[in-house]
C-alpha cells in the first residue's frame, strides 16, 4: 500500500503538469507559419516546443521540414497572442549536429 505522502507526490505532480503552458500543436504551428510565411511551402514533422521560463508566453520550437526528397533541422521561436500563435523568430535550418 502507498503512503499517504507517495499518493499527495503523485498527485501534486499531476496538477503541475496540468498547469504548465502548452506549446502550439501541429495545426496551430501550421497556422503561425501561414501568417508569417503565407508563400513557403511548409510539411513538417516531429514538432516539438518547451517554454521559455523568462515569458510563459513564449515557446522555442524544434521540428523536421521537408526539403526536397529530405528532412532537415529547423527552429524558431513562437508566442502566444490572444487566441492565435505568431512567429517571433525566423525560422530556419539548425547547424548540423558535430
Amino acid at each position: 500500500m502507498r503512503s499517504f505522502a507517495a499518493v499527495a507526490a503523485g498527485f501534486a505532480a499531476v496538477l503541475l503538469a496540468a498547469a504548465a503552458p502548452m506549446g502550439p500543436d501541429m495545426g496551430q504551428f501550421s497556422a503561425a507559419w501561414q501568417a508569417f510565411a503565407p508563400t513557403a511551402e511548409l510539411e513538417i514533422r516531429r514538432l516539438k516546443c518547451r517554454g521559455i521560463a523568462e515569458d510563459p508566453s513564449e515557446f522555442a520550437c524544434r521540428f523536421e521540414r521537408r526539403i526536397g526528397k529530405g528532412w532537415q533541422r529547423w527552429a524558431t521561436m513562437v508566442a502566444r497572442d490572444g487566441s492565435r500563435w505568431v512567429m517571433i523568430d525566423t525560422p530556419g535550418p539548425v547547424p548540423p549536429r558535430r
